[in-house]
């Protein structure tokens, strides 16, 4: 391993042990971290594409806003379509990890 990858190893382990400290984590908390990876995701990935919109801007994008508010923002269809099909995987792996739990579950027993 390179020096760059070492730091790269020993940041993840040191963010790992800061995260597993905090467990358990609330329902409403998990909630709010996979919101926040959906817009952080849905930010980068359209910057990468020239999108100039500001991680704020992406994020007030998925509020509800007022009409002339929304004139801002008349470019986020792409940003919304990202986000809504992020929730849907979101929700499409939290439903196939339950049903996964339940069938070890089961097995044990």
């Amino acid at each position: 391993m390179t020096v760059p990858d070492t730091h790269m190893m020993e940041w993840i382990e040191e963010k790992t042990k800061r995260l597993n400290a905090l467990r358990p984590l609330s329902p409403d908390l998990i909630q709010q971290l996979h919101e926040e990876m959906r817009v952080l995701h849905t930010y980068h990935s359209n910057a990468i594409e020239g999108n100039t919109l500001t991680l704020s801007d992406t994020n007030l994008s998925f509020q509800p806003v007022l009409p002339s508010v929304a004139k801002r923002f008349a470019n986020t269809s792409k940003l919304r379509t990202m986000h809504k099909d992020m929730t849907s995987l979101s929700a499409w792996h939290a439903n196939r990890h339950r049903s996964t739990i339940s069938r070890s579950s089961r097995s044990t027993r």
